[in-house]
């Protein structure tokens, strides 16, 4: 009668083993359990072009921060990103040890269950040897009466019954593990989901801020050639403003030289006509005196007025 029991010791103490080894398994995922890191963050994305990004090495930052990259965007967005930056740095941090914590409490708490169990199964343990002894006294003695077989056979079977509860035992422990690391799994894929929405809503607002920046640098580079255009059509109206008013004051004085000499010639006609006149009266006055005189002489003869018709 002595397989069955060494068969109930085998049976006691394979599963408390299997449990042990599943439970470090699972302290060690849990423990060793951390989010997995891109090669290649969204954010290197958008202030890196693809041929300056290393492939393996990261900043402690996700933004780079060397001064190459930065001299051509303003100081106000570089602000603003460092500060999205470090914020989600913090959140970073902040998810990293609430997750820490979580999964140090959980596994203290495994760690204190399993204490438990481990000693709830010394004591089990000590009461299966006892019994064993008292199966193994029982089995050496040469009484082969009707009381040892009967006590014989409640031994295997409280050996058998008790193997049960250890297997029923581990496979429960071995349950609230896995569901413990499937809930403490799903944590962490929300919480990795949820960064990266933040990160893509980072990454459009920061794209946003790089197309509105754009937009602005092709509306200054509007507005300065039309700033230029309107400089030359300026610069074009000044120059014909000076070649007319050139133009004006040339015409204009050769207007007035031409009035002056057309006055001299009037002034000099005027003066001829003047003299013609004198001429003309001193030529009738002396006609006058001819007549006067000659009328005087001849008393017989007519008067001027009278020859004169």
């Amino acid at each position: 009668m002595r397989p069955p029991a060494v068969v109930a010791v085998v049976l006691v103490f394979a599963p408390c083993l299997f449990s042990r080894a599943d439970a470090s398994a699972v302290a060690a995922q849990s423990g060793g359990h951390r989010p997995q890191t891109h090669a290649r963050s969204r954010r290197d994305a958008t202030t890196r072009p693809p041929e300056q990004q290393a492939p393996s090495v990261s900043s402690p930052k996700g933004l780079d921060m060397s001064p190459d990259v930065w001299h051509s965007v303003p100081p106000y967005l570089k602000q603003v990103l460092s500060s999205i930056d470090d914020r989600l740095r913090g959140l970073d941090a902040f998810g990293s040890a609430l997750r820490l914590t979580r999964l140090d409490f959980s596994l203290e708490q495994v760690l204190r269950k399993l204490d438990a169990f481990d000693s709830r199964l010394g004591r089990l343990e000590a009461k299966l040897d006892v019994r064993l002894e008292k199966v193994e006294e029982s089995l050496s003695g040469r009484s082969k009466d009707a009381a040892a077989s009967s006590a014989q056979q409640q031994g295997a079977a409280e050996a058998f019954h008790l193997s049960r509860r250890f297997d029923m035992l581990a496979d429960k422990l071995n349950n609230k593990l896995a569901f413990l690391e499937t809930k403490l799994d799903m944590r962490a894929d929300r919480i990795a989901g949820k960064l990266e929405l933040l990160e893509r809503d980072v990454q459009d607002a920061s794209e946003d801020a790089l197309e509105k920046m754009s937009r602005g640098d092709e509306a200054r580079a509007r507005l300065q050639a039309d700033v230029s255009r309107l400089a030359d059509l300026a610069e074009r109206t000044e120059a014909a403003q000076r070649q007319t008013v050139t133009l004006l004051r040339v015409d204009v004085a050769d207007v007035i030289k031409r009035a002056d000499a057309k006055m001299d010639l009037f002034g000099h006609e005027l003066l001829t006509a003047n003299a013609l006149l004198r001429t003309v009266q001193q030529q009738q006055g002396n006609a006058s005196q001819q007549a006067a005189a000659c009328h005087g002489m001849s008393p017989d003869s007519p008067s001027w007025e009278q020859a004169s018709p």
